[in-house]
């Protein structure tokens, strides 16, 4: 979640620098375990964790010290300040905190937050200030004054003070030292711990602290791995207010790299001079679409106000281009139509240069991809040469025709469509395909970029249980996966062209197999639109073909339903035949619809230029996950089994775990040896209980048996 910049009590805004009125001494109280002092702001988070003491072997020393590592409030296992999939909400971490422990060592002695930067909250963590009687030492007493916000005891001898700023610096961490003693902000990519121990005389509350933050910031040398960072943001004070921060971005005179030339006619244009005109009003630099104006002016302020996002918000509602739209819900997912722009023109600006236009053949660089049958991006003209979009024969005849990704399924240069009925297990098949190709198990290896438009919670389940009925160990594939978390707008330019933007800055260097689409329909249905009206899905399926095009991207994989009379044929048939090269369809065997393993065929209804594969049998066979639920139980899930023959990976059984007869018997064994009588009588097995618990024992070599004298193995 994102927490405003700006707190607002009784309707009166709050000055950061006004210090509460307190007589007395600033005192730590004790613990109480309840944590009723924490803020609503940090309560509301969704990114809390538990943490206990544990003594941990320094790596630098090699000396143990006692530290405070994160667990997941909802697994018990260790877990990783940097994961979202580790974070729970207060009332699930509060609950795992407050759980009976059952033997002390798996008591938790508090919860903790993790930073992230979209929410733009700062902790400033200082050492060594507070005494055993909870009396806090002079130079951290000047600290708290500066700092009006939420102060609290930290664990052990320190204090902490969490507020929001309207920025977001590029470093994780800033460390400093104050008359030899050590503080800290943590700003991202880190944990705190809270202790609800609020100090009487502060707010209660969090609050911005911007101009504190600044002031003390600004004197903190950056470590060495934070320079390069620093380097890449504009030299643009961070305490600037919305008036003059428009003033500077619209004085900028660094001539945009966009297509020219511009729908109003100018051969050229300057970062300052697109933003200006953008931000008065003017969609003369994005072919009159408003829209496209919208996101190009947001992703300027993207870059100008280092991506922070309640700031972006401020300055759009302050400018003539503010309207009642940019409140409506246009998303699925509960988004406004002003949230929507804003997360697509955060995703597409890159820090390292100033933001180009995103509308296309405007004031933009199109995607900054390959234009259909021009020069490659970066590739030099000749002089005097122009590129007119035509190319030669030559040109032609010297490009090799398209590499199988998949053979007979997937093709370089081309989009596939997977379709089904409801159920039937398309999400499997392309969960195959996926893990597959990012393992390079018949498949050319690479990453491949998932956008998620429907079932994301489940996916953690069907990719570890492919891996583990595959015997594929995860940490060797997840490097190659890419998730966007939510539907695509196919039929917006600018959310298109975002996405580009985006995808070629997250795989930067490295070699892009797939892209899958899990829904069509999600992607379609983001904007209001149907899967069956062709026109608008021949327009979404051109989307496809120019992210793959532009991102650089091998291929590409849809999902997509069946039409309601279950007929074999997909919804917006017409405009499939018409843009899509490989068409499948996946369907139940007969009879096998309600079956708890049941046979599917997959079918290839058209693949271009080449022969149709014979169609594949496989048995849905359940298997089980990686993850466990809040009752520790491990869930299952389901992977696509070959049944006659066809076997891309190891799908050997795994080995079964032993019985606890077996178990029982493996136990009583000894080095000297016991006969078969002695064992039966030490274990108390039934004789055919035992028969087979010894039987098992011997396939799998776990005994001796030397004459009449079972022996345990030498160990």
């Amino acid at each position: 979640m994102r927490i405003t910049n700006s707190t607002t009590v009784d309707d009166t805004t709050v000055d950061e620098t006004s210090v509460p009125p307190f007589d007395g001494t600033f005192v730590v109280p004790p613990f109480d375990g309840t944590y009723a002092q924490l803020p609503t702001q940090l309560r509301s988070v969704n990114s809390f964790v538990v943490w206990r003491r544990e003594k941990e072997k320094d790596k630098t020393t090699g000396k143990e010290r006692w530290n405070k590592p994160p667990y997941n409030a909802r697994t018990g296992i260790k877990a990783d300040k940097t994961n979202p999939a580790d974070y729970s909400d207060f009332e699930t971490a509060l609950k795992k905190f407050q759980e009976p422990p059952g033997r002390a060592k798996y008591a938790y002695h508090g919860l903790g937050v993790c930073l992230t930067a979209e929410d733009y909250l700062v902790t400033f963590d200082l050492d060594e200030c507070v005494d055993e009687h909870g009396n806090i030492a002079p130079w951290a007493v000047e600290y708290i004054k500066q700092f009006n916000s939420y102060w609290e005891g930290s664990p052990t001898d320190g204090l902490h003070c969490t507020f929001t700023i309207k920025w977001r610096p590029p470093d994780n961490t800033r460390t400093v030292h104050i008359d030899g003693h050590k503080a800290e902000f943590l700003i991202s990519k880190s944990y705190f711990t809270v202790t609800g121990r609020h100090i009487e005389g502060t707010p209660n509350e969090v609050r911005e602290c911007t101009e504190a933050f600044n002031k003390l910031y600004a004197q903190i040398p950056p470590a060495q791995a934070q320079k390069k960072a620093l380097e890449k943001h504009p030299d643009v004070p961070p305490d600037l207010e919305n008036g003059k921060l428009i003033d500077w971005a619209m004085a900028a005179k660094a001539t945009a790299n966009g297509t020219y030339p511009c729908s109003c006619g100018a051969k050229t244009h300057t970062y300052g001079e697109l933003l200006t005109d953008r931000y008065k009003g003017s969609d003369i630099h994005d072919g009159n679409d408003t829209s496209a104006a919208d996101y190009n002016l947001c992703e300027s302020l993207a870059w100008w106000t280092r991506k922070n996002a309640a700031w972006m918000d401020d300055i759009f509602r302050k400018s003539p281009r503010m309207r009642e739209k940019w409140d409506e819900v246009h998303y699925s997912d509960g988004r406004t139509y002003g949230e929507g722009t804003i997360d697509a023109a955060i995703l597409g600006c890159r820090d390292e240069r100033p933001p180009d236009s995103a509308s296309g053949a405007q004031c933009g660089d199109g995607g900054q991809g390959q234009a259909s049958g021009g020069k490659a991006e970066g590739e030099p003209k000749k002089e005097g040469e122009e590129d007119d979009g035509f190319t030669t024969w030559d040109d032609i005849f010297s490009r090799r025709p398209g590499k199988a990704i998949i053979a007979g399924y997937i093709y370089e240069n081309e989009d596939t469509l997977l379709v089904a009925q409801k159920g039937v297990g398309k999400t499997f098949q392309l969960t195959s395909w996926d893990m597959r190709i990012a393992a390079g198990i018949d498949a050319e290896q690479g990453v491949v970029i998932r956008v998620v438009g429907e079932g994301g919670h489940g996916i953690p389940r069907r990719n570890s249980g492919w891996c583990n009925y595959n015997h594929i160990d995860p940490a060797t594939i997840k490097d190659n996966f890419i998730f966007w978390e939510r539907p695509l707008n196919l039929l917006n330019d600018a959310c298109v062209n975002a996405f580009i933007k985006g995808l070629k800055n997250r795989i930067a260097g490295r070699r892009a197999v797939l892209t899958s689409f899990d829904t069509l329909s999600q992607c379609l249905g983001v904007s209001g639109e149907s899967e069956n009206d062709n026109s608008k899905l021949a327009k979404a399926l051109g989307s496809v073909v120019r992210i793959r095009q532009e991102a650089g991207i091998e291929a590409s994989v849809i999902l997509h339903h069946e039409g309601h009379t279950a007929s074999g044929r997909a919804r917006g048939a017409s405009a499939i035949a018409d843009n899509v090269a490989n068409v499948f369809q996946l369907e139940y065997g007969q009879g096998q619809e309600h079956d708890r393993e049941p046979t599917v065929w997959l079918r290839a209804k058209n693949v271009r230029d080449e022969e149709l594969p014979p169609p594949v049998r496989y048995r849905r066979t359940v298997v089980n996950s990686s993850v466990v639920n809040n009752k520790g139980q491990v869930l299952t899930t389901c992977v696509l089994v070959p049944m006659d023959g066809i076997h891309f990976c190891n799908t050997e059984e795994p080995e079964k775990p032993l019985t606890p007869s077996a178990k029982k018997l493996q136990k009583a064994l000894t080095a000297d040896g016991l006969t078969y009588n002695q064992l039966r009588e030490k274990t108390g097995l039934a004789k055919r209980t035992f028969d087979d618990a010894l039987n098992l024992l011997k396939d799998r070599e776990l005994l001796t048996h030397d004459g009449s004298l079972y022996k345990k193995l030498p160990s």
